[in-house]
């Protein structure tokens, strides 16, 4: 049997995080070697080098080498921003759950929408005749998936606090 959607996706978030870490280190080392690079003495004083027409091959070739390496991180770092993006959406992706499982006991949860437009709602029992609906701010559009709140700022520092005093 294939593996549920949810599992899935989590499945692909936790691969994306380890390409993440493995392109923020190779993007963080070719930074690195760029400055090293840019330190040594085949690339200082350029500018004088230049005026006074001592500017040769070792210096043409130390700030090409040092130009690819600033590249290199520039496209990491690139690709980075791109990958984070589809992190968040894979991780997001993998809390949703099918608005049939949502409760319809009046708490409140996560609603998400057709058009990917979500916001906090609750279900109505009493509505429609006591048919019930759901109650969010899109009244025109139903909710095709749930996710649990989560937690107020207050609440996870409470938490922390009695974690701390237990």
């Amino acid at each position: 049997m294939p593996p549920a959607p949810e599992h899935e996706a989590l499945r692909l978030a936790d691969e994306l995080a380890d390409v993440i870490a493995d392109l923020e280190a190779s993007s963080d080392r070719a930074y690195c070697d760029y400055i090293e690079k840019m330190r040594r003495p085949e690339c200082l004083g350029w500018e004088h080098k230049v005026k006074v027409g001592k500017f040769g091959e070792d210096e043409l070739t130390g700030h090409t080498r040092a130009g690819e390496l600033l590249g290199r991180h520039r496209a990491l770092a690139d690709a980075l921003i791109k990958l984070k993006r589809l992190h968040a959406l894979a991780s997001a992706s993998a809390c949703w759950q099918d608005i049939s499982t949502a409760p319809k006991d009046g708490r409140s949860v996560l609603l998400l929408g057709r058009n990917a437009r979500h916001a906090d709602g609750f279900w109505e029992k009493k509505a429609y005749a006591g048919n019930g609906c759901w109650v969010w701010p899109y009244v025109k559009a139903e909710p095709i998936a749930w996710q649990p709140l989560p937690p107020s700022p207050a609440a996870e520092a409470a938490a922390e606090r009695e974690v701390g005093n237990g």
